[in-house]
């Protein structure tokens, strides 16, 4: 299905980021966390908090991004039901976002990743990649050298993965 982007999306991917070193150290890359997250090395009262982003475009994020957000709910849970069910029976009520297994979005804009594996992840749970319309994006691949495969992502491709393999994303084209 098409996943139109929002424009309000747009804006969280921003170069105020600390990223600039995963992304080869030459220019930060566009990239914002939305809903809650956990700094490991800022220890808060609670596991997650509110992103910056979040706190200041919530009513709009509401409004433009809801329904994109509950649609790649639908999406996990047709596809990958028993990580589901765990994601949504672990993740506390008040950092579901719109009631959904999700608490964190990360958006990127033309940020090519170096091999990593994701940290502070629900274990039992898959991360999802949706690939959105917009800007000139025709796509990239995401490699996971593991299963030695590259998926070559292209608007309205949505990808379930265990995000704790390796992975990597080739440059944006």
């Amino acid at each position: 299905c098409a996943l139109p982007i929002s424009k309000l999306l747009q804006t969280a991917a921003t170069t105020a980021n600390r990223r600039i070193l995963s992304n080869g150290g030459y220019e930060p890359p566009q990239t914002g966390i939305i809903g809650y997250y956990d700094y490991a090395s800022h220890p808060t009262q609670h596991k997650c908090r509110e992103t910056e982003f979040t706190r200041a475009n919530w009513p709009m994020f509401a409004n433009e991004c809801s329904e994109l957000i509950k649609h790649l709910n639908k999406v996990y849970a047709r596809f990958a039901p028993r990580h589901h069910q765990l994601q949504m029976e672990t993740i506390p009520e008040a950092y579901k976002l719109f009631g959904t297994c999700f608490s964190t979005l990360t958006v990127n804009r033309n940020f090519r990743t170096a091999a990593h594996v994701d940290r502070g992840d629900f274990k039992s749970g898959l991360g999802i990649v949706a690939v959105l319309e917009g800007h000139g994006f025709s796509g990239c691949y995401l490699a996971i050298p593991k299963l030695n495969l590259a998926f070559d992502l292209k608007p309205g491709d949505a990808l379930l993965f265990d995000t704790g393999f390796l992975h990597a994303n080739t440059e944006v084209y």
